[in-house]
């Protein structure tokens, strides 16, 4: 999964969005089966950043309502659910940018290893 990860990130980089979006959706879907929350939200940030480059707010609101109940489920502890939470807000209210999807990319790769550690 992880090779497909890889896959559409890098057709995410050449402009590939049907393609990004397709791989980025089967690893999400894997990672989900498999309780791998971290992961799943991890992959929820590249499709956010792609929808957010091709201004579809609504794709990015519609994938930001699914996260919160899933990532509760999942083994994503309480600091990083609320930055999640965060993002549903912002995304709510079309002020989802690409800097707080990078943010919150980087705090969940680090909160991953580090149940404490804060969002900014």
């Amino acid at each position: 999964m992880r090779r497909r990860w890889v896959q559409g990130q890098i057709a995410a980089g050449l402009g590939h969005t049907r393609q990004a979006e397709r791989a980025f959706r089967e690893v999400q879907t894997a990672f989900l089966k498999r309780g791998m929350g971290f992961y799943t939200a991890l992959v929820a940030m590249d499709l956010a950043e792609l929808h957010l480059r091709a201004g579809q707010t609504a794709k990015v609101r519609e994938l930001a309502e699914q996260m919160v109940p899933i990532f509760a489920a999942q083994d994503v502890h309480r600091e990083a659910l609320a930055a999640l939470r965060l993002f549903v807000e912002a995304a709510r209210a079309d002020a989802a940018q690409l800097d707080l999807v990078a943010d919150l990319r980087n705090y969940l790769r680090d909160a991953q290893a580090d149940r404490e550690h804060r969002f900014r």
